[in-house]
């Protein structure tokens, strides 16, 4: 069989110029943040006591209001009937 020569090579499906340039900046952003973390003792401190506040923040109060429901004062169906034998 005869194989015709293609001088161009198909294209790739991904892009791993840009792949790989994404992966290594999270990654030396995620090595920084360690890095802080190990360095400085206070970070830590700060990062839970923001996650208490948040969380804090979450929970709802102990003792809530029960809400009341509005229900009409007569079914809709009746205030037709009424309406049309007055």
């Amino acid at each position: 069989m005869l194989r015709l020569y293609n001088p161009r090579p198909p294209k790739p499906l991904v892009d791993w110029t840009w792949t790989i340039g994404l992966l290594s900046a999270h990654g030396l952003a995620l090595l920084a943040l360690v890095w802080l973390a190990l360095v400085n003792p206070k970070i830590p401190v700060w990062i839970s006591e923001g996650a208490e506040a948040e969380l804090a923040a979450a929970v709802p109060p102990a003792v809530a209001s029960r809400a009341q429901i509005a229900e009409p004062a007569a079914p809709r169906r009746m205030q037709i009937v009424e309406r049309f034998y007055k």
